[in-house]
């Protein structure tokens, strides 16, 4: 009797457990891919302005020197 007892405690408890980790490990997984993201964002606007620089402070001088 005691098991029938505990079995209709336990699934709401275990049900709001396994609701809160879940909850956690889908914020967490979302922060880390938020997080990844800005990542290569940020790498691939720091690569496009270096090469924005790049090109317009090279290219005429690449350019002058096929010419010649």
């Amino acid at each position: 009797m005691p098991s029938v007892n505990l079995t209709p405690v336990s699934p709401p408890e275990l049900g709001s457990i396994l609701l809160a980790l879940v909850s956690m490990s889908v914020a967490l997984s979302t922060l880390f891919v938020a997080g990844v993201a800005m990542m290569i964002v940020m790498l691939t606007v720091a690569a496009l302005v270096l090469a924005a620089t790049g090109v317009s402070s090279y290219d005429p001088g690449r350019r002058q020197s096929s010419a010649r």
